[in-house]
């Protein structure tokens, strides 16, 4: 087993899912933890049922980032909301889970590089726990099942969340949705534990818990998020990365992978539901379409075009989609070459270009959230149909990553999901992505 290494982070938006674990409050220690814990820690916790059990919960967390060579983080907060029960069953104490990590690190069984709290999110730091090999030593003679560690706790992880304007997290009522959705997420996030993903850079991907996230209501979003492969760098710094170091550098079960992506989704959406015919008037891509060849267009104005059109479908106002795209030049104009300097005047030419999607631009019910649910659908149909043929699967929002062998069968599984959920009798243009970094546009 490897050490991990130690990283200052200041602020969780700049730790990607390929550096850390975050602690899991449901991680039951094995029988055989019970036993071997009170020997590994000083001789007043004997005897201190609460600590033993916090001890055995964090002692297993450890394990698996021991594996996965991940950075256990976890937060010194002792305020706030509790865990809610279901996501808690142990029903630990924060104070406990602190008294815990500095007693460990007293005993020279971890290391810790203590966060800080803040009033803003942006400003707070995690606390960062890394094994020592006296801890990883001890982990190996004890011979933890680690995968049914990991097993475990992604059957009892959330899996379908509800969020209000504000993005804060709201309760929601079970139905037999509720339940048939959290059913199938999870059978998928269990399904693919199954299957070896290796990251670019050879370390094992771990975190395939999927969640669907919605906004507002269970029509507005639901997207899949929190899979590990969706944190691989595409691009930095406006570059594209060398392809072995991207997504289709995983490969899964010792095989390349292929990437299925729709071309340009949502505007097609869009098309189809205004009775466009999108592949004789856009040629397929609409956002090329949108960048204006009369005043010498700038190598990454489509770039610009794909940002502002989806500012303006997500925002709610004109006024907000312009500053965000203003913002978006600003911010992004030392990566990208951009012809424009003016988030109005990108605003307005696609506003004119655009006509058929004009109702859904700047709207206060957020089209973008519409879409979001209807691409989240078309996901689902894709995650049904590898569950039911045991093939490794990945969501990358609106993509697709697979072995090689099932490429044509994810596209053939793409386009049945995009046709049933917008009741559509056309072919359905994808894109498909290869390691040798071959692009190949289909129609299905």
């Amino acid at each position: 087993m490897t050490k991990p290494t130690i990283t200052q982070y200041d602020d969780l938006s700049s730790v990607t899912e390929s550096d850390y674990y975050s602690l899991s409050y449901n991680h039951r220690q094995p029988k055989k933890l019970n036993l071997l814990l009170p020997s590994i820690l000083t001789p007043y916790t004997e005897g201190s049922s609460p600590f033993l059990k916090t001890c055995g919960v964090v002692v297993a967390n450890l394990a698996i980032c021991i594996k996965a060579n991940r950075k256990l983080l976890f937060s010194m907060d002792t305020g706030g909301k509790p865990e809610e029960r279901k996501y808690n069953s142990l029903n630990l104490k924060p104070y406990s889970l602190i008294k815990v990590m500095k007693q460990l690190e007293e005993d020279g069984y971890v290391t810790i590089v203590y966060g800080k709290n803040h009033p803003k999110k942006e400003l707070r730091k995690m606390s960062e726990v890394t094994p020592t090999n006296k801890l990883i030593d001890f982990i190996s003679c004890a011979k933890i099942d680690v995968d049914d560690l990991f097993e475990k706790d992604v059957a009892t992880q959330q899996v379908l969340v509800l969020r209000d304007k504000q993005k804060n997290e709201v309760e929601w009522k079970e139905t037999r949705w509720t339940k048939a959705t959290e059913k199938l997420v999870t059978t998928f996030n269990l399904a693919n534990l199954k299957h070896e993903w290796t990251a670019p850079d050879g370390d094992t991907l771990v975190q395939h818990t999927n969640r669907r996230v919605f906004n507002g209501s269970f029509h507005n979003g639901g997207r899949w998020y929190g899979a590990e492969i969706q944190q691989i760098k595409q691009r930095e710094n406006g570059v594209s990365l060398p392809i072995e170091e991207t997504r289709l550098g995983v490969t899964v079960n010792g095989k390349p992978v292929v990437e299925v992506d729709f071309a340009c989704l949502h505007p097609t959406i869009l098309a189809i539901e205004s009775g466009y015919a999108t592949s004789l008037v856009y040629g397929d891509d609409i956002y090329q379409v949108l960048v204006d060849t009369s005043e010498n267009p700038a190598k990454d104005d489509r770039h610009l075009m794909k940002l502002a059109l989806n500012i303006m479908l997500n925002a709610e106002t004109a006024s907000s989609a312009m500053k965000s795209i203003q913002c978006k030049i600003n911010w992004e104009k030392s990566k990208y070459e951009f012809s424009y300097n003016s988030g109005a005047k990108v605003w307005a030419h696609i506003y004119e270009k655009m006509e058929f999607m004009q109702d859904a631009f700047d709207s206060p019910t957020s089209a973008g959230l519409e879409l979001q649910y209807k691409d989240s659908r078309i996901a689902q149909y894709v995650v049904e149909h590898f569950l039911a043929e045991d093939k490794p699967c990945a969501i990358v929002h609106d993509s697709f990553v697979v072995a090689e062998e099932d490429e044509y069968f994810l596209c053939d599984v793409m386009a049945d999901g995009f046709r049933e959920v917008l009741n559509y009798g056309g072919q359905v243009a994808l894109e498909i992505k290869r390691k040798d970094g071959s692009k190949e546009r289909i129609y299905n």
